[in-house]
């Protein structure tokens, strides 16, 4: 549930009331692993466990060097984010508490694309307890229907990425200490101005094609740019080179590009430029009122995607402008 209209207490403790309601205010600590060998017990000078001290499940295992970040450093960084006008939306927890996450809305951040259709930018505050996520920060811009469903356009040059390292608690006091929302608004409102230019550019399937097959290229070719391959259908051996149509993902992002969310129903942005980005970004990064998506998104490829995304319809908006 989002937090609204609470104006009986002050913004520091809605935004601790909204941590206790996820049940992200549980302690995590690192601990010596220990394992029974011909009778004793043996305790390995390098091999720690993360565990949840309220109910000692274990989150992931870790080195000697590994350097635990609370779940209260990351209300503290959304209390932060709050303090500079942003409106906290909700926090998630995942996979029984190995990663965590918070998103919330900037201030003035919004811009209606064309009647009807709004987009504005979020600060996401994420931190992993699973030995291989780090924490950290980031604005991204999400393309919103209603108060509960959101997905991110692009994650832009502000990024914060605190691996858990020795000094990682210093260095995410140093990441609440520097943060300032406003300075980036010169790039939200320059991003802003792309939409709306893209909203008035017309796009056919094969410039959509395009785009699709530079932003899945690393399923199309390997690294040194020769194309994957694939057995024809019908054929045991026979080889032939993918194409875009290949993609899994292909079907999902033509449908979404002609009847996608909000694109069936608001027929000035259907086969434009806005409708191929809006299409890419449903199909990448979803948070069709669910919280996996979500989880996707802040955690894994989806981000890195989403990126890719933003880079490749920048470049086309500004060359079809």
């Amino acid at each position: 549930m989002f937090l609204h209209n609470l104006t009986s207490v002050s913004p520091e403790d809605s935004v601790q009331m909204a941590f206790s309601k996820a049940a992200a205010d549980f302690n995590v600590e690192k601990i010596r692993c220990s394992y029974e060998y011909n009778g004793f017990d043996q305790r390995p000078s390098a091999a720690h466990s993360i565990i949840r001290t309220d109910t000692g499940a274990e989150l992931g295992y870790c080195s000697d060097t590994y350097e635990v970040i609370t779940n209260r450093q990351l209300l503290r960084l959304a209390i932060q984010a709050v303090r500079q006008g942003a409106e906290l939306e909700q926090f998630h927890v995942f996979k029984g508490g190995k990663r965590l996450a918070f998103s919330a809305k900037l201030p003035e951040s919004e811009v209606e694309v064309v009647p009807g259709d709004r987009v504005y930018t979020r600060f996401v505050g994420i931190l992993g307890h699973d030995k291989l996520t780090a924490g950290g920060g980031f604005l991204c811009n999400h393309r919103v229907f209603c108060d509960n469903q959101f997905r991110s356009i692009y994650a832009n040059s502000m990024n914060y990425r605190i691996p858990h390292q020795r000094g990682a608690n210093d260095r995410w006091e140093q990441m609440i200490e520097s943060l300032d929302l406003a300075k980036h608004r010169f790039n939200i409102e320059r991003d802003q101005s792309l939409y709306m230019d893209a909203a008035g550019i017309p796009f056919t399937k094969d410039d959509f094609d395009e785009v699709i097959s530079e932003v899945y290229k690393s399923d199309l070719f390997h690294a040194d740019g020769s194309p994957k391959l694939i057995t024809v259908e019908g054929t045991e051996t026979l080889k032939r080179e993918m194409n875009v149509g290949d993609l899994r993902q292909y079907d999902q992002l033509i449908h979404a590009y002609h009847n996608g969310l909000g694109i069936k129903n608001m027929p000035s942005i259907q086969g434009t430029a806005w409708a191929a980005w809006n299409a890419l970004t449903e199909v990448t990064a979803s948070a069709a009122n669910s919280i996996r998506p979500f989880e996707r998104f802040a955690f894994a490829q989806g981000r890195d995607v989403s990126t890719r995304i933003a880079d490749c319809m920048k470049a086309v908006t500004l060359r079809l402008s």
